[in-house]
């Protein structure tokens, strides 16, 4: 059994079209590994997103979860929970939203963000112990940091998430150990 990092090796190598992913995969793999865990041992994902990537949310919950082979996990878009969440809400707001989260899911809750901080849903994320952040033209630690400039984003966005999807199944096949 091979562990993840070897895995992401072999995983870029074979699809040619991750070239952009090769210099990233250092600080994606750590991040998606933590993630991984997380997502085996029952922890439920919130996603988030900028105004600029609310598709994203939805094209990831589809990818992850369409496979007949696998179970359904537990990924949940935000304003399906809370159709009046914006990235406009405020703190207040924010901090019930959130407790409502900590109670519904018993403070088992991982953020997903994907997108530029100064949003709504990023002050959000900052309320959970536990993030897993795809963020936009800025650095933030224990982050994966992505450019809105060069290569075209939203066809990263779907790579790294056939990247995850792959990953999914690589551990729960035992293909690798976390």
């Amino acid at each position: 059994m091979r562990d993840i990092f070897k895995w992401g090796i072999e995983f870029t190598q074979k699809n040619k079209n991750l070239d952009w992913f090769e210099i990233k995969r250092e600080s994606f793999m750590p991040l998606l590994a933590i993630n991984l865990h997380h997502l085996l041992n029952g922890k439920v994902f919130i996603i988030l997103s900028d105004d600029d990537r609310a598709w994203f949310c939805d094209y990831f919950i589809y990818k992850i979860n369409c496979s007949q082979t696998r179970p359904i996990f537990p990924f949940f878009k935000l304003n399906a929970l809370y159709p009046k969440f914006t990235n406009t809400t405020p703190k207040e707001q924010i901090a019930l939203i959130c407790d409502m989260l900590n109670i519904v899911f018993d403070d088992n809750i991982v953020c997903f963000y994907i997108g530029k901080t100064g949003t709504g849903s990023y002050a959000l994320t900052k309320n959970f112990e536990n993030n897993f952040l795809w963020i936009i033209d800025d650095t933030i630690e224990n982050s994966f940091y992505l450019s809105s400039k060069g290569e075209n984003l939203d066809n990263q966005l779907i790579e790294l998430t056939k990247i995850f999807d792959s990953a999914i199944n690589a551990v729960l096949f035992e293909e690798v150990a976390l």
